[in-house]
């Protein structure tokens, strides 16, 4: 933790609880590794590791790093590509590495697809691909399809994150506009096997969500994309090039997904460790999610001394009313009987300059208004992303306590709020928690201690 002594820079009985807060925190982190959880998956897949010859990878992704060095570590590779937001790290010859966007796809993000591509399009039926997806692929792995632009896939994706859509949401008109999303990029490697290890940041849906599923094959309802930025209030503003695209695919002149060219798959969702993906072509090993983060935190503080209740359905829905909800769960609770809970919430942007924070800050101030109205707060709130990275913000998420909420009123809280601006808040309360990327994601992860 980055900012830990700023953190701990409070009165007891605040600072313990505090402490075992972030130490929570951090035993998650670890136990989450991605390179460790790809590690044991693939050790399961391919028993005979390095002896297997012709392996390809290719790791799309913020967690393509350590998955990548994961394979290496496990399988003879003798080329492919990782695709990440970070920059080139030694030790992942003999794969050439790129350094793409997020969350919006860099300018050079086309040339890395055709990379890719003509790459995938020179492997026969005597290789064997794998690939490694994980969360943030969808900005970092793109190519439009004929008549549109990068910016024309940019401006369509912020409207819809702006109006508040999901994930699932957001990655059906992703795919609609996308020529290498669900599945597309299957068409370069029809001849040569592959095998999925996905990492999935996507709370309660198809693996096909995760990156917009470049390797994993959809079946989608035409003119679904159309009707979502209706339902959304941006098709006004879409540009005109992504409306006229999506109105031909609806007319059947120019259809957005064409069957011939893809391989049927059904997804059926389950959890890890190392669960392997029935009815799925090609192949699908899911290596780590949301589910299994939530059950790791549970563990994790019960070795602190924490027994913590799991709630059976996913966090959801607007951030801020969210943490308010959460207080009068958090009020139901037994004695002595704390929380673990994880999901990914939303956040609906209307004004026109956002100020810097995300959805786990956002929460956190929800949960702090509803603490003020009601004049009290017991034990330690914590929610994060598992990224390291919430919304516009250098924060991974926040914490409440008596001791933060003692440094809140509401009138600053209702401003932060309709600006957007709640790590500004929360930093000057000292509250905001400070990882640095993590190098994984499987979305969002909250925790109370009584």
């Amino acid at each position: 933790m980055q900012n830990r002594e700023q953190l701990l820079a409070v009165e007891e009985p605040c600072r313990s609880r505090r402490a075992r807060a972030l130490e929570l925190v951090e035993r998650v982190l670890r136990a989450i590794d991605p390179y460790e959880a790809t590690r044991e998956s693939l050790r399961s897949v391919f028993p005979q590791g390095n002896s297997r010859a012709n392996v390809h990878v290719l790791a799309i992704g913020k967690a393509a790093p350590a998955m990548a060095r994961a394979a290496l570590d496990e399988l003879n590779a003798v080329g492919g590509f990782v695709l990440s937001p970070t920059a080139p790290i030694s030790a992942l010859s003999p794969l050439t590495q790129l350094q793409g966007g997020h969350p919006s796809p860099s300018p050079d993000a086309p040339n890395h697809a055709r990379q890719i591509i003509a790459y995938l399009r020179a492997l026969g039926p005597a290789d064997e691909l794998v690939c490694l997806i994980s969360g943030g692929g969808s900005a970092l792995l793109e190519l439009p399809r004929a008549g549109l632009s990068l910016d024309d896939l940019s401006r369509t994706s912020e409207l819809m994150m702006h109006a508040g859509a999901s994930i699932q949401d957001l990655n059906v008109v992703r795919r609609a506009l996308s020529e290498v999303k669900g599945g597309g990029l299957l068409n370069a490697c029809a001849n040569t096997k592959v095998t999925n290890f996905i990492l999935s940041d996507v709370v309660g849906g198809p693996l096909h969500a995760v990156a917009s599923g470049p390797t994993l094959p959809v079946h989608e309802r035409v003119g679904h994309a159309l009707e979502l930025l209706e339902d959304f209030g941006v098709r006004s503003a879409a540009p005109a090039s992504v409306i006229a695209l999506l109105e031909g695919a609806a007319n059947g002149a120019n259809p957005s997904i064409d069957p011939s060219q893809r391989r049927a798959a059904t997804v059926r969702r389950v959890s890890p460790p190392n669960a392997q993906i029935p009815t799925v072509t090609p192949a699908t090993w899911l290596v780590a999610d949301n589910d299994r983060a939530v059950r790791l935190l549970a563990e994790n503080a019960q070795a602190l001394g924490y027994t913590l209740q799991v709630p059976s359905n996913q966090l959801k829905g607007d951030a801020a009313t969210a943490g308010e909800r959460l207080m009068g769960t958090i009020g139901s609770l037994r004695p002595a009987v704390g929380l673990a809970w994880g999901g990914e919430t939303t956040v609906t942007i209307e004004t026109p300059n956002p100020g810097r924070g995300g959805r786990s800050q956002e929460l956190i101030a929800g949960a702090a208004r509803a603490a003020l109205g009601s004049g009290k707060f017991q034990g330690t709130l914590v929610c994060f992303g598992s990224d390291g990275i919430d919304g516009q913000s250098p924060a991974a998420g926040a914490l409440m306590d008596s001791a933060a909420l003692s440094r809140l009123n509401a009138d600053e809280l209702e401003r932060a709020l309709a600006a957007h601006d709640c790590f500004s808040l929360l930093e000057r309360t000292g509250a905001v928690l400070i990882t640095g990327p993590t190098g994984t994601n499987v979305a969002d992860l909250l925790f109370w201690l009584p």
